[in-house]
């Protein structure tokens, strides 16, 4: 089994991608090869990305190389799921980009991001409930892989900051007729053990159609969503522990988790971090869907 295979000084990245003030394009961090590989050495990663000497890396090479990584556990994997590759296509076609444009600034509104999956029956999206909560006013899009782009609005949302992962979820309506050709997702419980994926747009970055990462304002037509593999240390509220792909930055919030079958079980809310004196361990929580049947069985929603 693979671990962390991607990281490649993923606690950098984190730093970096958070200090992109909201409202700037967003640019492409630059890291120091040497930086790369006491961060490699620490988090006890293999790196993917070989660097030539002296080479200054961006976050999209960060990507690439977490992309290349899920690949190659695909490839290890197809004894015991034989179907993965085409359950992570349909796991990335249900998968969306939300932007979120808020307040006013001298230079304008304000912008962020955040990553969220279309229910069945088109009409409306789950995403994390802070990425929307608490903002007065905003206007938020969507777009879909293949590029469809469509305004939202928020349903309903709870984002409790000290109240755990089940705590954070927001139901956005598409405007418009539904969104069609994206693949009905059922929901299901979680179990420990099992392997969880997770796809979504940290910092506008997908895949672009060469399967290269890429930024999302530069691809108008198709932009997939990055995707990391985990398995499932916890199902209620969900932890994962990472087995390949890059490590999430800002915009990965909300993201789709859906378990080997493409069933949505979660919704990636924030990173975690586990230190001892040998190593540095990520793991990703996520609200289970679980805690939220009642309001999410079919698309509807449920107050109570």
């Amino acid at each position: 089994m693979l671990k962390n295979d991607l990281i490649l000084g993923a606690i950098a990245l984190l730093a970096l991608a958070a200090v992109v003030a909201p409202g700037t394009e967003a640019r492409s961090p630059r890291i120091s090869e040497p930086a790369v590989e006491s961060a490699s050495r620490n988090l006890a990663a293999t790196a993917p990305v070989q660097a030539e000497s002296g080479r200054i890396l961006t976050l999209l090479d960060y990507f690439d190389g977490g992309l290349r990584a899920v690949d190659r556990f695909v490839d290890e994997k197809r004894s015991s799921h034989r179907d993965l590759s085409a359950v992570l296509d349909r796991c990335r076609a249900a998968s969306v980009l939300i932007e979120v444009r808020y307040g006013q600034s001298g230079s304008g509104y304000q912008t962020s991001a955040a990553s969220g999956v279309v229910l069945e029956g088109g009409r409306r999206l789950l995403t994390a409930g802070h990425a929307v909560k608490g903002l007065d006013e905003f206007e938020a899009t969507v777009t879909l892989p293949g590029g469809t782009r469509r305004d939202v609005k928020l349903i309903q949302a709870q984002y409790d900051r000290f109240g755990g992962a089940n705590r954070d979820w927001a139901i956005l309506e598409v405007s418009g007729p539904p969104l069609r050709g994206v693949p009905a997702i059922r929901p299901a419980r979680a179990r420990e053990g099992e392997l969880a994926i997770v796809a979504g747009y940290p910092d506008h970055i997908g895949v672009d159609a060469t399967g290269r990462a890429a930024w999302a304002g530069e691809n108008s037509s198709y932009l997939a969503p990055i995707v990391t593999l985990a398995t499932v240390e916890r199902a209620d509220p969900l932890l994962l522990s990472p087995e390949a792909g890059a490590i999430p930055t800002p915009g990965m919030s909300g993201a789709p988790v859906f378990n080997a079958a493409g069933e949505l079980i979660g919704v990636f809310v924030s990173i975690g971090r586990r230190s001892s004196e040998s190593e540095i361990r990520h793991t990703y929580n996520a609200a289970s869907l679980e805690s939220l049947m009642g309001r999410l069985r079919h698309g509807r929603v449920d107050a109570r």
